[in-house]
């Protein structure tokens, strides 16, 4: 929700296209410029989408009363469906400052906390497994990716073994935001690249430009 999101010129007086629709289209056009124009005409309503859900997706850029009712639906959203009672923030862009990512690869041991605190945080799918991060385990004496493995459960460190985490790299020209079709990702201006999952679409193209 920050302000530094880019907005999209999109036609607002258009019915709108269901999210599987809109990922089938774009797959159909094959390139992101004619997969916006076949987002665009918005043809068909989205049946499991409110108003407000739709609006906050597709059209309207949000004032500050806006965003308030957005989190405060979304709270609302959880402890009705999970029974969960969350806190949702909005933090904004650091004036003045550019945060960076290092990990040092002599302390991880391949624990795999990190992958868990990230299922946290993000909320991801645990029967697909899915994840923004993936620690492989490396034979000592190279780089080479596709010896490491990300599929072990032994107990670790292991002798011959080191462990390099792999996830978001906070580029500073992130290409990912570059081939985004919808702007669902940008690059804020204290350096952290943030997903909106709102408006995010899943067509993946920010995993294949990923390095």
């Amino acid at each position: 929700m920050s302000d530094s999101k880019p907005s999209m010129d999109l036609d607002r007086s258009l019915p709108i296209v269901s999210r599987r629709n809109a990922v089938k289209g774009g797959f159909a056009t094959l390139g992101a410029a004619a997969f916006v124009a076949s987002v665009s005409p918005l043809r068909r309503a989205a049946k499991e989408t409110s108003i407000a859900e739709f609006m906050q997706q597709h059209y309207q850029e949000l004032s500050d009363d806006d965003k308030r009712a957005v989190i405060a639906r979304l709270e609302a959203d959880a402890k009705e469906n999970y029974g969960a009672d969350v806190t949702i923030g909005d933090d904004r862009p650091i004036p003045g400052t550019k945060f960076v990512y290092a990990i040092n690869l002599s302390v991880c041991n391949g624990n795999g906390k990190c992958v868990e605190a990230c299922h946290r945080e993000n909320n991801h799918d645990r029967d697909t497994n899915q994840s923004y991060i993936r620690v492989l385990e490396m034979p000592l004496g190279t780089m080479d990716m596709e010896q490491g493995d990300t599929t072990y459960d032994h107990a670790v460190p292991k002798d011959g073994k080191f462990y390099l985490p792999v996830q978001c790299q906070q580029c500073d020209e992130p290409p990912c935001v570059d081939v985004c079709p919808v702007q669902a990702t940008w690059k804020e201006q204290d350096g952290i690249v943030v997903v909106d999952y709102n408006w995010c679409i899943g067509c993946r193209y920010c995993e294949a430009a990923c390095p």
